[in-house]
């Protein structure tokens, strides 16, 4: 087989914590790739799992040679560790990692792997579909709606990639790139996979983007995970995932990016002060630590791209005015529940409408049938009265000429 022949094409890095609802999915959609699963290395790096996902994980690497279970110590909080542990580790030409609660088009890894030897560059990424849990998806081209590929030499050719979503599941990079330019994740931090992307952003020498190629099922989930929670401790640490974005911008002279980086973030601070319950002080600190974000925006020419409504808090937070800017979440904090709250009356007000129209659709359609049937009974009855009267006649008939020949006889 050509995995075993010449190595493994590709090494896939996962680390898992408390995935046990997920992680089939997410290890199938690997064992089912077209490539061939022979040509494919993956590695699991458990973060200290505390239901099955250790014994699952461990029930794949026995049926399977070329998975490779690590099971950390203890728990290191972030992603970073457990991905650093897979890129001391993996084997591969190349490398792309997955989170363990997405999941692989089952053609994901071919195209990629076609795309990156095909046109000798060192990263090649696709797009992704946001799968929530409804069941519903979500497909955003963003940018580059419409193209089939972009191909540049270095960043600087098109700049707006970005300011893409980091997605670090949606790339594949070359070896060499990884190993050669001592690309680590930054560990303990949220948003370690944006400093990761930049990073390598920065030194690729030659990048593809396939928008229409929506490889990665990004899933959305309502759970407390790391990624997904406001905590103090979670905001205070994309805050420092920040300090490193706009330092690895400043370290290659790329400065002038700030607002494709950026654009954004300060739309997600507003969101932190309307929909976080983390206290008023800690409000306060934050926005602190963050106003070099809002001030170094003043130095371009970019449009506030908030709502109106949230126009007034932005110059509160620009101006630095944090306590009137903390004081008019909460008003409009309360106004946006109750908006939710009468959106979603109207919501039910709706679903209960066209349910009872339903209901009437269905009785409309009853009673047509009911009256056809009942229709159909009354020429049957009248059908079969006629048919009776008949038979009347003639026997009556029949008897009187019985009897008149009685009679004469």
């Amino acid at each position: 087989m050509l995995g075993e022949i010449m190595g493994y094409q590709i090494s896939i890095i996962i680390p898992t914590y408390n995935v046990e609802k997920y992680i089939r999915q997410t290890l199938d959609s690997i064992v089912n790739q077209s490539i061939g699963l022979e040509n494919l290395e993956v590695i699991i790096i458990d973060d200290c799992s505390t239901d099955n996902t250790r014994e699952i994980i461990d029930e794949y690497a026995a049926r399977f040679e070329n998975f490779i279970v690590m099971h950390l110590p203890e728990n290191s909080g972030c992603a970073g560790k457990p991905r650093n542990v897979g890129l001391e580790n993996f084997t591969g030409d190349y490398v792309m990692f997955l989170d363990s609660d997405d999941y692989y088009s089952l053609d994901t890894c071919e195209i990629l792997y076609k795309t990156i030897t095909q046109e000798d560059v060192d990263v090649v990424f696709g797009n992704f579909v946001y799968s929530f849990s409804d069941g519903t998806e979500k497909y955003d081209a963003e940018y580059f709606k419409g193209m089939d590929k972009i191909k540049i030499k270095t960043i600087d050719d098109e700049p707006r990639l970005l300011g893409l979503l980091p997605s670090l599941w949606t790339k594949l990079y070359k070896k060499e790139l990884i190993l050669d330019n001592e690309i680590k994740f930054i560990e303990k931090i949220p948003n370690e996979d944006r400093v990761f992307v930049f990073r390598a952003f920065m030194e690729a020498n030659g990048i593809v983007y396939l928008p229409k190629h929506f490889g990665t099922n990004y899933r959305i989930i309502d759970k407390p995970t790391i990624s997904t929670s406001y905590t103090k401790e979670h905001l205070f640490g994309r805050i420092k995932g920040y300090n490193q974005t706009f330092k690895v911008l400043k370290e290659f002279y790329r400065e002038e990016y700030f607002p494709f980086v950026f654009k954004d973030i300060r739309e997600f601070w507003i969101n932190v002060l309307l929909m976080t319950d983390v206290q008023s002080i800690e409000k306060k600190e934050l926005l602190k630590k963050v106003a070099y974000i809002f001030d170094e925006f003043n130095k371009y020419d970019v449009d506030i791209n908030v709502h109106k409504n949230l126009t007034p808090l932005f110059n509160d937070i620009n101006e630095k005015r944090y306590s009137e800017a903390i004081l008019l979440s909460e008003i409009l904090k309360e106004f946006i529940k109750e908006e939710q709250r009468l959106n979603k009356e109207n919501i039910d007000l709706s679903n209960e409408i066209d349910r009872l129209v339903n209901i009437n659709k269905e009785l409309e359609s009853a009673t047509k049938i009911l009256e056809h049937q009942l229709s159909y009974a009354r020429y049957k009855l009248a059908k079969y009265l006629t048919t009776i009267g008949y038979f009347k006649y003639k026997t009556n008939n029949i008897a009187i000429r019985i009897k008149n020949k009685v009679n004469q006889s």
